[in-house]
């Protein structure tokens, strides 16, 4: 389990007190740089997967790489969390903890799927502004997806970002394909009556391709 986000030290021993058997996470009173954390996930991985080094082995590597290619700050923020218990472990004279290699793999076949692509006549506007809203956002769409919700509303004052969390929810299906019936995205801030936001609905329902409405 690798918890590559800075403070993540008390979500990692979470993660092992749950049976996690190795947690690489951060030191839970530093941060860690991108481009740091960046080129330890890459070695570290590296190593992981070409199945000739340990858990244990692929995070000093990831760790010295860090330290020569950055600083050593940088380098000792990362921890590694081990479920003794849980792991078949073997020590050698000097007492030394090891683990087995990660691996051996075997070979899968990989599938593409064809999905319905969800479309819109004109580009959904990208949203590049919503910072600090992804948990909204992710609880946006575990509503969206849930069968027995018809009806979502949100309510907030204006301007405390409502328009741009809908936005990037949509684009967020969108990319994903999560909803294949397709997705219409409809203005109705100038609809005064229900006859009219009906009529509007309705003509999107019909059409082959769901238009886009401006902005909310």
């Amino acid at each position: 389990m690798v918890v590559a986000t800075c403070h993540s030290e008390f979500v990692g021993r979470i993660f092992l007190d749950a049976g996690a058997e190795h947690v690489v996470c951060i030191r839970i009173k530093d941060q860690v740089a991108d481009e740091a954390c960046l080129h330890f996930t890459s070695t570290f991985y590296s190593a992981v997967f070409s199945q000739k080094e340990s858990i244990c082995k692929a995070f000093e590597y990831a760790q010295l790489s860090v330290r020569l290619n950055h600083n050593a700050r940088e380098a000792e923020v990362f921890q590694l969390l081990v479920q003794s218990d849980s792991m078949k472990l073997r020590k050698d004279s000097k007492d030394q903890h090891k683990c087995n290699n990660f691996g051996p793999f075997s070979l899968g076949m990989f599938t593409l799927k064809e999905t319905a692509e969800v479309t819109f006549k004109t580009p959904l506007p990208r949203v590049t502004d919503l910072v600090g809203r992804q948990k909204d956002m992710y609880n946006l769409v575990c509503k969206i997806m849930t069968v027995n919700n018809h009806l979502l509303t949100l309510i907030g004052l204006p301007g405390v970002g409502k328009s741009a969390l809908v936005k990037s929810t949509l684009q967020y299906i969108k990319d994903r394909n999560l909803l294949r019936g397709g997705l219409i995205f409809m203005q109705a801030r100038s609809i005064l009556d229900s006859k009219t936001f009906v009529r509007h609905l309705n003509e999107q329902l019909i059409s082959e391709n769901p238009v886009l409405f401006g902005s909310p």
